[in-house]
């Protein structure tokens, strides 16, 4: 028995509620995350086209299109997928801790209040923020 005909099975014995609820959740997940990418300044129908939507997402938060493929490595993707949340946040100035359980628990429902909230602004890429020295402290040029 191979994947595809087990999704089938799955897929066609599941009740018609079942597949209402989980419709509703990814029109709110898209419309949300579409939402967001349109906030950000990129392109909303991103979200369908499959490689394409994890790399506007890293556009979002000022990743390389190359870390992509973190994605895809086994159990270091969920660790990825949850940093990548957070610097959605981060992005849009959300910092609190409250903010980041949110984001990865209730994702869809979260990412949906950051797209439609008119108070929420995108502030620009967490990641290059994380990436650039502090200042305030010594330099070496200062300290020599």
């Amino acid at each position: 028995m191979d994947l595809t005909s087990t999704v089938v099975d799955f897929l066609t014995n599941m009740s018609m509620g079942l597949k209402l609820v989980l419709g509703l959740f990814f029109f709110i997940a898209s419309v949300g995350q579409w939402k967001l990418y349109d906030k950000a300044g990129q392109n909303g129908w991103a979200i369908f086209v499959p490689i394409y939507n994890l790399m506007v997402l890293n556009r979002v938060v000022g990743r390389p299109d190359s870390h992509v493929w973190y994605y895809f490595i086994p159990v270091y993707n969920i660790y990825f997928v949850c940093k990548i949340w957070i610097e959605v946040c981060q992005s849009f100035g959300k910092t609190t801790i409250a903010d980041y359980v949110f984001a990865i628990v209730l994702n869809g429902l979260y990412m949906l209040n950051l797209g439609l909230s008119a108070d929420e602004d995108y502030v620009g890429p967490a990641y290059k923020a994380e990436s650039t020295p502090k200042s305030g402290g010594i330099g070496k040029a200062e300290f020599a």
